[in-house]
């Protein structure tokens, strides 16, 4: 038995036409979408993307001010970015700075 699982060749009208029963009752009993990015059940987690991003964004801030402190974060924006991680990781309230250690393992965060 041949089965197509590339949504490309798949979506050909002539392969289609011999194939759906199998291709479906494999995606069935494996629970894996198929068709359209509406059949995809994987979803980012806003949270953690905020999280990390914020992250990225303070390790740069730190490399800015050994090298070219032009690149530094405005101090207000630095702030709102140490509140979401102080938030995600209960840090305490109003910390001026962040441990390397907590920045890099945030920024390594996947939000899939």
């Amino acid at each position: 038995m041949l089965l197509v699982n590339c949504t490309i060749l798949a979506s050909n009208d002539g392969i289609w036409q011999h194939l759906p029963p199998s291709r479906r009752a494999l995606a069935t009993e494996c629970n894996a979408p198929i068709g359209a990015d509406e059949d995809v059940k994987v979803r980012e987690d806003q949270q953690l993307k905020r999280v990390r991003s914020a992250a990225r964004a303070l390790l740069r801030d730190r490399e800015a001010a050994d090298g070219n402190p032009s690149k530094k974060v405005p101090p207000a924006r630095a702030a709102e970015l140490r509140q979401v991680l102080g938030d995600f990781y209960e840090l305490e309230p109003g910390q001026e700075e962040i441990a390397i250690d907590v920045l890099e393992r945030a920024a390594s965060l996947d939000p899939v």
